[in-house]
């Protein structure tokens, strides 16, 4: 399965991850370290991390 990041904001962070026809959210702290994924059409949160 290919995996494609989008990135805006941040050049170094990325702010979305598509895996097939999903969207994913990733939510990052102040550092940049993804700390949720979440679906973009139902915001569910798929994973947390710590």
């Amino acid at each position: 399965m290919d995996f494609r990041f989008i990135y805006a904001a941040k050049a170094n962070v990325p702010e979305y991850m598509v895996k097939g026809r999903t969207t994913y959210r990733l939510v990052t702290d102040t550092l940049g370290s993804v700390r949720q994924v979440v679906d973009s059409q139902t915001s569910q949160v798929v994973q947390e991390l710590e």
